[in-house]
Parts: C-alpha cells; sequence; structure tokens
C-alpha cells in the first residue's frame, strides 16, 4: 500500500495544521497502533509530488458508483452537456456494480467494495486469489475510495472505463471536442 510518506516530498519550512491533520487521519497506523506524527512539528512543508487533481472529490456515503459520478461532482456542466448526446458508458454491462467476474469470485462480494476503482479491478482480475486480495484491500469504506484512487489509477479496468468516459465526455453533445482533465 502506498502511504502518505510515498505520496508526499518533505521540504524545509513551515506546515499547516490543517494538512498535518489530514496526514495524520489518512495515515495507516503504525505497529503498536500509533499514525504517523504530524509534518508540522518536525518543522518541515509537504509539497506534493502528484497534481493536486489526485486528491478525491467530495464523495457521497459509501463512494461513488462509477467514473461519470466522480466526474460529476467535479465538472457538472461538462457531464450535462455529454448526457446531452447519449447515456454514459458504464462500469459494467448492468450498471455500476458487476453481475459476474473474471476469476469466478461471488459479483456480490466485488459489489461490496465502497470504491468504483476497487469494483472494477475485482471483477477484472482472472485470478482469484488477485480477486480476493483486492476485496480485502478495498472493503473498508473510510478508506477504500482514497487507497484505490492512490493505487488503481493504473490498473487495465479503472483505465479502460476512464477513458471510455473521457471519450464519451469529449464527443457526445457537445458537437466538437471537449478537453477533459483526468487528474
Amino acid at each position: 500500500m502506498l502511504g502518505p510518506e510515498l505520496l508526499i516530498e518533505l521540504l524545509p519550512g513551515a506546515g499547516t495544521d490543517e494538512l498535518d491533520r489530514d496526514i495524520a487521519r489518512l495515515s495507516p497506523p503504525k505497529p503498536g497502533g500509533h499514525r504517523a506524527a504530524p509534518v508540522a512539528a518536525a518543522g518541515y512543508a509537504v509539497a506534493p509530488r502528484m497534481p493536486m487533481t489526485t486528491a478525491s472529490p467530495p464523495r457521497p456515503e459509501g463512494g461513488y458508483a462509477n467514473y461519470v459520478e466522480e466526474l460529476r461532482a467535479v465538472r457538472p456542466d461538462l457531464i450535462r452537456m455529454a448526457e446531452r448526446g447519449g447515456p454514459p458508458p458504464q462500469l459494467f454491462a448492468g450498471g455500476s456494480y458487476p453481475t459476474s467476474t473474471a476469476s469466478g469470485i461471488d459479483a456480490a462480494v466485488v459489489a461490496a467494495i465502497p470504491s468504483w476503482r476497487g469494483r472494477a479491478a475485482a471483477a477484472w482480475e482472472p485470478t482469484l486469489a488477485k480477486a480476493h486480495a483486492l476485496v480485502e484491500d478495498y472493503a473498508d469504506p473510510e478508506f477504500s475510495e482514497w487507497m484505490a484512487r492512490q493505487e488503481l489509477d493504473r490498473h487495465p479496468a479503472v483505465q479502460d472505463h476512464v477513458a471510455q468516459v473521457t471519450h464519451w465526455a469529449a464527443n457526445s453533445g457537445v458537437g466538437k471536442p471537449y478537453a477533459v482533465d483526468n487528474g
């Protein structure tokens, strides 16, 4: 799992209390049950290594159903325009939840994953062991969306869905290609 220490770069300077609280809240517990110490206490400022667009927009309880819903939270105008040209692509053939999986793992188990990225990856995985590992890794509703956004954006199933939605949003209902920032 990628921890915040791999996602941020520490630089000499002053940190912020809000950022320290977020890092402490989102950091996985260290051995012994203690979370990461606030960065500002160490006298460091935090600079992201990744573009700021990697932060998840505010999400509904239980995570987003799919990438369209995630985009709708940050770009409602884009989604409204694209919907004029037709319905958006679905994450799975039956909607946002799988009816079957490549590995044979029960689709209801995969459907219980709060993150759409986690559901897509777990349903796509051809081996039962890998699918079970993804279900275990992304079952926690508190961290599922955040962890999946950090770890699964390069997964083939996630990239496929993002590409389909991006193409749909760029070419549906607007008469000319429209730039979509994937983050």
